[in-house]
């Protein structure tokens, strides 16, 4: 017996460019920070995902965002087509304070990796 197992997509995800989001620096009218699942390949951090399957990379792949790493991913940023998204200012306490967001890749057929990554919000 043959059996295939669906290999989950490969990724890293990103906020921010520095691991810390001052809340004075961004610019004004701004509602969040950035945030983007990536390419796991530190030589083309500015690409998307990949699934090791090209059909499933020529599918397309799905994002998802839990931007305060509570098991339950946002409204609003589940199964997403980009894997960039602002995260909600909402998210960001008043004061100093870490937060962890988690990021999670799926394929058509359901195979998904989640990340995570802290950072620290300095108001």
């Amino acid at each position: 017996t043959l059996v295939l197992e669906n290999a989950p997509p490969v990724g890293t995800l990103y906020i921010g460019d520095t691991g810390v989001v001052t809340t004075q620096t961004l610019p004004e009218g701004s509602t969040g920070v950035v945030g983007r699942l990536a390419s796991a390949n530190a030589a083309t951090p500015d690409q998307p995902p990949a699934d090791p399957s090209d059909i499933d990379d020529s599918a397309g792949l799905r994002y998802s965002f839990d931007f305060d790493n509570d098991g339950t991913f946002e409204p609003g940023f589940v199964l997403l087509t980009t894997p960039q998204v602002t995260v909600p200012a909402q998210f960001f306490d008043d004061g100093n304070d870490t937060v962890t967001v988690r990021g999670t890749v799926t394929d058509k057929d359901g195979a998904s990796s989640s990340y995570t990554v802290t950072f620290t919000v300095q108001n």
